[in-house]
């Protein structure tokens, strides 16, 4: 064998070598590879968090966190339904990834509430939290916060609400030296009630008192009651209703048996030609009158 043949023997072995050694990487994919595929991407996840949320009944701003717990982009909505009027997203109605939602929450006034707030990324779903707010205190309303009485008396009402939530329990009185009216019904109540009121007849000057209606922590409330004045009433008497013949004069004494202030005018008949008023004519409240008479020549006669 020739030193060209020996050269050639070894350059053939040296390629089938070459040729092997690569058949055998691509087979076991790479040079010091394990051979497995590199995985695929991790789609987007969505979080939302919390699960739920508890808001005062004086209302206030609460929020939630949104996250993309995969990979990739994660484009989400935020929304509460339509007929919830009393909350608002303030800020974060949308937003990619990772983001946070604040609500507006209104004061309530009524029974406990909720609603649920809905994120929604598309092909990644969805989730929810659940926003609930706490009932609204008792509040004592007490109504009209004045009544007026006629000087005759008779019966007034006051009305109790609980304008608030939960549960009102109350209670009315009149101040013990109150001896004119008296509570004949509605004395105590829950929410909802009517107080009745008796008040007697007045005979004398105008008055009032404060009616109370007292809830424990809700507070108190108040109607002033208020009576007019009894009428003026007048009154004529005199010591001796009988006339001397021969003439002379008769005192009548006028009063006010009522209230207020009295004015008035006294006059004799038409026709009587036989007496006048020397004094007293006019007047208000309690004045004498004094009417003179002359001698009776004649028959019985009398003054009205």
């Amino acid at each position: 064998m020739t030193d060209m043949d020996r050269h050639l023997e070894y350059s053939l072995k040296s390629i089938f070598l070459a040729l092997a050694a690569a058949f055998l990487t691509s087979s076991c994919g790479g040079s010091g590879g394990s051979g497995e595929p590199a995985p695929p991407a991790a789609p987007p996840s969505l979080s939302v968090s919390p699960a739920s949320l508890e808001v005062q009944s004086g209302g206030g701003d609460v929020s939630v966190d949104v996250t993309n717990s995969g990979e990739g982009s994660l484009n989400w909505t935020a929304s509460i339904p339509a007929g919830v009027g009393w909350a608002r997203i303030s800020s974060g109605s949308s937003g990619a990834n990772t983001g946070s939602i604040t609500i507006e929450v209104d004061a309530n006034t009524g029974a406990a509430r909720e609603f649920e707030l809905t994120v929604s990324a598309g092909s990644a779903g969805s989730g929810t939290v659940t926003v609930s707010q706490a009932e609204a205190p008792p509040s004592l309303s007490v109504s009209p916060a004045s009544i007026e009485v006629q000087s005759g008396g008779g019966e007034v009402s006051a009305n109790v609400t609980n304008s608030g939530g939960g549960s009102l329990n109350w209670t009315a009185s009149i101040p013990a030296g109150v001896g004119w009216a008296r509570i004949s019904s509605g004395s105590s109540g829950t929410n909802t009630g009517s107080i009745t009121i008796e008040v007697d007849a007045n005979t004398g000057a105008a008055r009032e008192f404060e009616l109370t209606v007292s809830a424990g922590s809700p507070g108190s409330g108040t109607v002033t009651v208020s009576q007019a004045e009894a009428p003026a009433v007048i009154e004529l008497s005199t010591d001796d209703t009988a006339l001397d013949g021969d003439g002379g004069s008769v005192t009548l004494q006028v009063r006010n048996t009522g209230s207020g202030t009295l004015n008035w005018r006294a006059s004799l008949p038409t026709g009587v030609d036989w007496a006048y008023i020397e004094s007293g004519e006019t007047g208000t409240d309690a004045v004498e009158i004094v009417v003179q008479y002359s001698i009776n020549g004649g028959a019985d006669r009398e003054l009205e």
